[in-house]
């Protein structure tokens, strides 16, 4: 998905259509929003798997960390 999207935005800049270009910003969104629920989804499993208090704090700031990135 995020490759497809790179690739589509080089060949947009050789051909400089304002369709593909429109096409490009729709998919790149799907592709995060999609990217962003699967890291959240994997977070909550993390953190409903740890008991310890110690462990789902530093969890939380590593999935805060995972979600920035």
């Amino acid at each position: 998905g995020l490759i497809g999207v790179v690739i589509a935005s080089l060949v947009n800049l050789f051909l400089g259509s304002t369709a593909l270009q429109f096409a490009i910003s729709v998919i790149g969104i799907a592709v995060f929003i999609g990217l962003t629920a699967w890291d959240t989804q994997t977070i909550k499993e993390q953190y409903a798997e740890n008991f310890d208090a110690e462990s789902r704090q530093k969890l939380a700031v590593f999935g805060a960390f995972s979600l920035y990135l």
